[in-house]
């Protein structure tokens, strides 16, 4: 898989900013501080939710728990697993699976990890991408459905012949971008996979981030409603204007917040690209 190709455009449409200097959410501070109590020291838990800066404290909550993850004690290992897919990640369906993720990965081992993705395929993909985005933060970013329906809005503008697939999720927005792509004639089942976003993720990183993965994963998942919320007002508009916009296949151009002619005048040149060509566009 290439990004390079359609690199420009997309950063164009998703217009990503940086997370750092992003003051977090702490609603739920008191709680995960008394789960992580059983198996963190208090200067440990007063390190971690001290910290207000987003990428900061997402790098000491994953530099701290990592080890247990890896840890010789299978059920530290597991039962921290778990709280991360369960607890901070909101999944509350499968979580015994957890265990055997565990055991085949072989306390997450390196090898074992790389296998484990190969296999897994897109199944439960937000849920093991949480888990290995803790233990390898700077290696496997997390896959959800607000990222892929972010993603796939985008490819979907550019006419891609390949998108990332669906998560399952009761996320409102995802779940309608997600269905008003899948409803399109032209819609095309070829998936993405998990190795080509991370790839993805990684040119973002290198670009934009100074190689920092996780902080290039945190600002795409940080635009990922705004990009949404972008594709589902462009469509609307796209609905209301009828036939004069219905070319090419019948899939229409984003126009993001506010980019002007520049943005114009690639979107045209986008347009007119012939069908044939489309089909070819090197992703």
């Amino acid at each position: 898989m290439q990004w390079t190709p359609i690199y420009d455009m997309m950063m164009e449409l998703m217009q990503l900013e940086p997370v750092i200097g992003h003051t977090r959410g702490t609603r739920s501070d008191e709680r995960y501080r008394g789960q992580l109590s059983k198996w963190l020291s208090d200067h440990q838990l007063d390190e971690i939710f001290n910290e207000t800066d987003e990428l900061k404290h997402a790098k000491l909550l994953r530099s701290h728990l990592a080890p247990l993850m890896k840890s010789d004690d299978a059920n530290i290992g597991i039962n921290v697993s778990k709280w991360v897919v369960k607890e901070w990640g909101g999944i509350q369906s499968g979580i015994d699976t957890v265990a055997l993720w565990h055991k085949t990965c072989n306390q997450y081992g390196r090898g074992e990890v790389n296998t484990f993705v190969i296999q897994m395929g897109s199944k439960r993909i937000a849920s093991w991408s949480k888990i290995l985005s803790f233990v390898y933060p700077q290696e496997y970013p997390i896959y959800d459905a607000r990222i892929g329906a972010a993603l796939n809005s985008v490819l979907w503008q550019l006419r891609a012949p390949r998108y990332f697939p669906k998560v399952g999720t009761q996320n409102g927005p995802a779940n309608r971008a997600f269905e008003i792509m899948n409803k399109s004639p032209m819609w095309r089942p070829y998936l993405l996979t998990y190795y080509n976003y991370k790839s993805l993720i990684y040119l973002i990183a290198q670009h934009r981030f100074g190689g920092d993965l996780l902080h290039a994963e945190l600002s795409v998942f940080n635009a990922s409603l705004r990009i949404i919320d972008d594709f589902m007002s462009a469509y609307e508009a796209y609905r209301q204007e009828g036939s004069t916009r219905r070319r090419n296949g019948g899939r229409f151009l984003v126009r993001f917040s506010d980019l002007g002619e520049i943005r114009k005048a690639k979107s045209e040149q986008i347009a007119d690209i012939s069908s044939e060509e489309q089909k070819n566009l090197p992703l």
